[in-house]
């Protein structure tokens, strides 16, 4: 089997690698094990015989989408019979279930063991990565075997189509499974498991070291600034090891109590520390003092001596830590009359508030004038050797 211009077709020079891309499994492991219904998207690797390479990338490209610009397409909505070709795999591109063929399937319509290298399968198609297609598990009423999207090898019987298409199962629900191969039963297509440069094995099982390589361990894994080491020693799951394998996240700010003097950071649930436990000057933040920045009293009261010296309980201040109440003038004594005013306390001096920290005269007491004529003294009427307190000149 080869692709040729884009298409499946059949070749005696040239055989296609074609990579499976499992949908049901953790991309970041590569190389896991198959299983019958797993669903992969299926992408044209290389000619393993000296013929065109082509690139295999892993993930989603800027030119071609998903796995790049060689990605089987689903069959035409209109034609489903029309040759399979391979395209950009775009931004949804196609999934295909893989199916145990019926002789499997027969005793176990759910059969979903493991494929191995040289172990048949049948191909059916199941929508998109985004949108899923109605699959059938085993014989259908209608279209035969798995249902009327299966890839079929016309065996050159259908020139009119082409050598593949997307065709119905066809075949009988009988004992053993039915007979397979256009147009009596589903196409049945085999595994064959390259090595890790894209040769065939050399016999007719591979080996281990033709097909796998060693698991890594964590022990020389670096962990991020946001991560700490596990403890012990660790085999992961691929050749080379991911960060949730080797470590534990560090714990964020979230639950973090903060000291006395201090208050937490904002947002402390999204500040993941760089060390386990978490540290204060990582969650925290010192709480301001009633001089940084400089605070604003409401009306009526004044700040308190030594702002700098006050150390508010948390984010931001409050009056009550920064301020005081101003003096009402009930508070503060008016001066003694004189021979020209009368002094009182302002009227309700006890509703009164000062301006300031300490009262005035201008705002606590009135003056009344005393309407008296100012105390002359006339030569020669003053007496020199007077020594009374008489008021008479």
């Amino acid at each position: 089997m080869a692709a040729s211009n884009g298409a499946l077709t059949h070749s005696s020079t040239k055989k296609a690698n074609f990579i499976f891309r499992s949908v049901n499994h953790d991309q970041s492991q590569p190389k896991q094990p198959l299983n019958y219904t797993d669903k992969v998207i299926i992408q044209w690797a290389a000619l393993n015989n000296g013929g065109r390479s082509v690139d295999q990338p892993d993930g989603n490209t800027s030119n071609c989408g998903w796995y790049g610009c060689r990605v089987l397409q689903p069959p035409d909505a209109t034609n489903s019979s029309l040759n399979p070709t391979f395209d950009h795999g775009g931004p949804d591109p196609a999934v295909f279930m893989l199916m145990a063929p019926p002789e499997y399937v027969k005793t176990d319509s759910n059969f979903n063991g493991p494929i191995y290298n040289g172990a048949p399968f049948c191909l059916q198609y199941a929508g998109s990565l985004t949108t899923g297609y109605d699959v059938n598990w085993g014989y259908t009423p209608n279209c035969g075997w798995f249902g009327c999207r299966i890839l079929s090898d016309y065996l050159g019987q259908r020139p009119d189509l082409g050598e593949f298409g997307w065709d119905h199962g066809a075949g009988k629900d009988m004992a053993g499974g039915g007979p397979t191969g256009y147009p009596q039963g589903p196409t049945v297509l085999t595994i064959e498991a390259p090595t890790e440069t894209g040769v065939p094995c050399a016999g007719t099982t591979c080996t281990t070291g033709e097909c796998c390589v060693s698991l890594a361990t964590c022990d020389n894994y670096t962990c991020d600034a946001r991560h700490t080491k596990k403890g012990g020693s660790i085999t992961c799951a691929g050749a080379t090891c991911t960060i949730n394998e080797c470590c534990t996240a560090n714990p964020t700010c979230g639950t973090y109590p903060c000291g006395t003097g201090y208050h937490p950071k904002t947002n402390p649930a999204g500040i993941t520390c760089t060390q386990t436990p978490c540290a204060q000057g990582e969650c925290c933040d010192l709480n301001p003092t009633c001089a940084n920045p400089s605070y604003k009293c409401p009306t009526d009261e004044h700040l308190k001596s030594n702002p700098a010296g006050i150390n508010c309980k948390g984010a931001t201040c409050t009056d009550p830590e920064c301020c005081g109440m101003n003096p009402v003038c009930s508070t503060f004594s008016c001066p003694e009359s004189d021979f020209y005013h009368t002094y009182a306390p302002v009227p309700n001096a006890s509703n009164v508030y000062c301006k300031e920290q300490t009262c005035t005269q201008a705002e606590c007491c009135t003056a009344t004038p005393t309407d008296s004529a100012p105390l002359v003294q006339t030569w020669p009427f003053y007496p020199q050797n007077y020594t009374g307190n008489s008021t008479q000149f």
